[in-house]
């Protein structure tokens, strides 16, 4: 009897997870459509709500995991989403509806599958895996590598994210007050990002880990922002949320795939194997971005 109620357990569980990441899949999209023609500076301000999310996420989540329960780790947040959603209902307006037949035929995936949105789509995927990899496993390697408590690797490991909060509006000043624009910002923070992760599997006292997470942040979230946030909108930008979308969900492979990565490499190897694998993915990632391209529009330096 336990044989089937575990299968049944387990088969709600996966349900209502895919639900989740079905929901959450479709804000990003919808929200870059509404701040579409922004500046990449206030693209990167906008961007910081899912860092300060994520922290507040991730204190949140420890304190109640540790001072009450798991469940109220999951309750408590749906509770203020809820209170979200009816601000979000009853203040937030839509942009202009008037779409014309042109527009409309032209948001379809078929239109948006340029070189351009496909090169991207892959440096996100390489970027996503790295960023989803950390923030799902880096509570564990700070607990079990480095000797941490439960609540306090929870805590340390914010510091990905408060990097990432400077990242996310750096990364805006830096394309457009320089020549190197979006394209050359994001290659420059991807290859750092790989620099940083090749000295951090070396172990190195050079780069302790309160100064070596925040960089990491910086160095992640920047790019992450600024590909989804202003480089999608402009390849297409009569279809901009669902070039936003695609490239958000061809990036989400990426996610899945260092579900199975990370542990599988920390396992048969090392730690330090896993941080020189982002690395290369890293480099590989930035070296990409340099890749001549044709598409429905090229985004602005």
């Amino acid at each position: 009897m336990a044989v089937p109620h575990a299968q049944a357990s387990s088969f709600l569980l996966i349900s209502i997870w895919g639900l989740n990441g079905l929901c959450q899949s479709a804000g990003w999209p919808a929200n870059t459509k509404l701040l579409q023609g922004t500046t990449p500076t206030t693209m990167g301000l906008w961007s910081t709500n899912y860092q300060f999310g994520g922290v507040a996420a991730s204190f949140l989540a420890g304190y109640l995991a540790t001072h009450y329960s798991v469940m109220s780790a999951f309750m408590v947040p749906s509770y203020v989403l809820l209170g979200i959603a009816a601000v979000d209902v009853c203040l937030l307006k839509d942009a202009d509806r008037a779409v014309t037949t042109k527009q409309k035929n032209s948001s379809t995936f078929a239109s948006v599958l340029s070189p351009s949105v496909i090169k991207y789509a892959g440096v996100y995927s390489g970027v996503k895996l790295i960023r989803y990899s950390l923030l799902f496993w880096l509570p564990f390697y700070l607990s079990t590598v480095h000797g941490y408590s439960d609540d306090m690797a929870a805590y340390l490991s914010t510091l990905v994210e408060i990097g990432g909060t400077f990242g996310s509006v750096a990364i805006g000043v830096v394309s457009e007050n320089t020549r190197w624009g979006k394209p050359g910002a994001c290659s420059i923070f991807i290859a750092c990002l790989g620099l940083v992760l090749a000295v951090l599997s070396m172990n190195t006292p050079y780069l302790p880990l309160p100064v070596a997470l925040p960089l990491l942040g910086f160095l992640i979230y920047g790019p992450d922002a600024l590909i989804v946030g202003s480089i999608a909108p402009e390849l297409n930008k009569t279809a901009a949320s669902t070039t936003c979308a695609f490239i958000n969900g061809f990036g989400s492979l990426g996610a899945v795939l260092q579900g199975y990565l990370t542990p599988y490499v920390t396992e048969v190897y090392s730690w330090d194997a896993l941080f020189q694998l982002f690395a290369l993915i890293s480099f590989c990632a930035s070296a990409v971005t340099h890749i001549p391209t044709e598409g429905t529009a090229k985004p602005r330096d």
